[in-house]
């Protein structure tokens, strides 16, 4: 399943090298995954998604046109988000947004 990874340039929570790093475990172990990062907001970049969603709305967007909603069930998406977690070697999710 494709995935799409997002984060700002300046995100104090995460940092710019984590994300990058995990993104390459996760590629590295098979994952199909596009990595944007997305331009420095305010003083930290974490909040991007609220504060300036034109930043992020293009990526995703044209995402999901060259990926289709999948048909999955609920239980299938949760069981591929903890695999990728697992392999990119993230502690956790916070959150899961389905729309």
């Amino acid at each position: 399943m494709p995935a799409l990874w997002l984060y700002s340039e300046n995100d104090r929570y995460w940092g710019p090298v984590k994300p990058r790093q995990w993104f390459e475990g996760y590629r590295e172990q098979g994952g199909l995954a596009r990595f944007v990062a997305l331009p420095p907001v305010g003083h930290d970049g974490h909040g991007i998604f609220t504060l300036q969603p034109s930043a992020w709305h293009p990526a995703v967007e044209g995402f999901l046109r060259r990926h289709p909603k999948p048909q999955a069930t609920v239980a299938e998406l949760a069981n591929h988000i903890e695999h990728a977690r697992k392999i990119a070697g993230i502690a956790h999710v916070v959150a899961v947004h389905a729309y």
